[in-house]
């Protein structure tokens, strides 16, 4: 697969493309855009075209280089995001980036720290992280993946190369979630799998937020604004709160290497026990 064969995203392969041919490989970037819309891949892509062993073509796909970082083995090539219950980014894991990030490379041409969902940083871990933007190592890389630039604080934002995401998979999902009673389908990769997880944690946060403030602005998912007003007034706070923690839940299970079927037919009761109304009106719970 060639950059160019990243969810359609028909602008972004070819600047980041530009860079590497130009050498004008920035220290930080962030990418933003919907759940879905193939940001991970294009890190990914990004960190194997960095380190490629291949001439041109970057990224080959089967240079060992390249083949350690589909397996997530490369020395050089790091993959931080949210632990535990609370779904942050802690301290400590920015500790450790910033421990490996000041050390020299050790097989590749440079270290690249790939942070998915940075916005899930806490404020230690933030202030902590802005520091090393602010001064960065030399031959590192820093791609910091998130859904919105306003989630992050803007002292970060504004030492990160910005570059956009609007299109992909993310549409895909939505038309897969548009009968909440049906089968959710079967996906092909668990990273997909965890990107349509964030997503419907995102949605299901909108409805939440607009239930309780009421203020379209707040919310990321506005072009589903109808169907946000109608589930806010069809569930309660504690049922939108308790479905929250689930997705949290099941989306943590994939880095526990649980069947992926076992977490889509969890994932689909789920739903279907949410929005298959009885005539009490009350939404059935499963644990």
């Amino acid at each position: 697969m060639s950059f160019e064969d990243i969810n359609m995203q028909h602008n972004i392969p070819e600047i980041l493309k530009e860079g590497i041919r130009r050498n004008r490989i920035f220290s930080s970037y962030l990418f933003v855009g919907p759940a879905g819309a193939g940001k991970l891949e294009a890190a990914k892509k990004f960190a194997k075209a960095v380190n490629c062993l291949s001439e041109n073509n970057k990224p080959c796909e089967i240079c060992l280089s390249c083949k350690k970082i589909n397996s997530q083995i490369h020395p050089d090539v790091f993959f931080v995001e949210p632990k535990g219950p609370s779904s942050f980014i802690g301290i400590d894991q920015i500790r450790e980036v910033i421990q490996k990030a000041n050390l020299k490379p050790y097989e590749g041409k440079s270290k690249v720290f790939i942070i998915n969902n940075a916005h899930s940083m806490n404020v230690q871990a933030s202030n902590a992280f802005l520091k090393t933007l602010e001064e960065p190592p030399e031959n590192t890389i820093f791609i910091l993946i998130s859904r919105s630039k306003e989630l992050l604080l803007s002292t970060i934002v504004s030492r990160c190369h910005i570059i956009r995401f609007f299109i992909g998979e993310a549409i895909k999902m939505k038309g897969k979630i548009e009968n909440f009673t049906g089968e959710i389908g079967v996906y092909p990769g668990r990273e997909e799998l965890k990107e349509n997880l964030e997503f419907l944690i995102s949605f299901f946060r909108d409805i939440f937020l607009y239930k309780i403030v009421k203020n379209e602005k707040m919310l990321f998912h506005k072009d589903r604004l109808d169907e946000i007003k109608d589930k806010a007034t069809q569930l309660t706070q504690e049922e939108l709160d308790y479905l929250i923690k689930r997705l949290i839940t099941l989306r943590s299970y994939i880095d526990y290497n649980v069947n992926p079927k076992i977490i889509m037919d969890v994932l689909s009761n789920e739903l279907r026990n949410y929005y298959a109304r009885g005539s009490t009106g009350k939404a059935a719970r499963s644990r």
